[in-house]
């Protein structure tokens, strides 16, 4: 299985660019809509909207983040976003998108992240920045999901 990701990976640096160029337009569209997407799940977290944070993955979409087990399939995501949306924090979260690789129906975006998180009872805030690398896939709908996310 690791074999196959990181082929996987490998496949969409060399084939990416070529794949962008040989089709403008529709990927200048699937472009806007990767965007899209992260706009609605920076809404989403900040909004404790669980729903929408758990359809921004894909059914069997993998958040891997340090130091945490692997969080695999939607019911975990939604059970680890619950926990979130419990606790007396109010969250914001901002990406920056530094690069955004369509190939056919896979993608991959990586940039910076900044999570700042403010006791809901007036306790200092606490703020986390990082790095991160989505593999995006394309639903049979056209919509872009997160398939895997790693980040630092």
């Amino acid at each position: 299985m690791r074999g196959l990701y990181l082929l996987s990976i490998a496949l969409l640096a060399a084939v990416g660019p070529l794949a962008a160029q040989g089709a403008p337009a529709a990927a200048q569209r699937d472009t806007i809509a990767i965007r899209e997407l992260y706009r609605r799940y920076s809404q989403a977290f900040a909004a404790e909207d669980v729903a929408t944070l758990v359809q921004c993955f894909a059914e069997d979409g993998m958040l891997m983040a340090p130091r945490e087990p692997t969080v695999a399939g939607r019911d975990q995501l939604r059970r680890r976003w619950e926990s979130f949306a419990a606790a007396e924090v109010t969250h914001e979260l901002g990406f920056t998108l530094d690069e955004i690789v369509i190939a056919g129906e896979w993608a991959y975006a990586r940039g910076t992240f900044t999570w700042r998180g403010i006791i809901k009872a007036g306790e200092p805030e606490a703020e986390n920045r990082g790095r991160y690398l989505d593999i995006l896939r394309r639903e049979r709908d056209g919509s872009w999901v997160i398939a895997r996310r790693m980040r630092n």
